[in-house]
């Protein structure tokens, strides 16, 4: 096999897989953020009582924000110098491609 059909396997197995973990532990993060917005906004309508202070978790979350981006769009640059034309023009997975591209940029 040559080194771009073994970088081939490589991104719809493993690489796969790693990627969906990423948006898995991505949503889990929005979520956390969410949930820290809507404690924010109770705090701030008078229904709850707490420590108001969250920029420091506010300051976390953006720079998660950015890693998970940063990591999506290294995503996509592997997937895109691999599969090269494959990427935007194979039936089988372009829609896919040309949806993730446009959610990361």
């Amino acid at each position: 096999a040559t080194p771009m059909q073994i970088l081939q396997k490589l991104i719809e197995g493993p690489i796969d897989r790693l990627f969906s973990f990423a948006i898995i532990c991505n949503v889990v993060f929005m979520c956390a953020e969410l949930e820290l917005k809507g404690y924010e906004r109770g705090i701030d309508l008078g229904y709850l009582e707490g420590p108001g202070d969250t920029d420091a978790i506010n300051r976390g979350f953006t720079i998660g924000e950015h890693v998970f981006n940063l990591l999506f769009l290294f995503e996509i640059y592997i997937r895109i110098s691999v599969l090269r034309w494959k990427f935007f023009y194979d039936e089988g997975i372009r829609r896919a491609n040309w949806f993730d591209l446009i959610l990361v940029v």
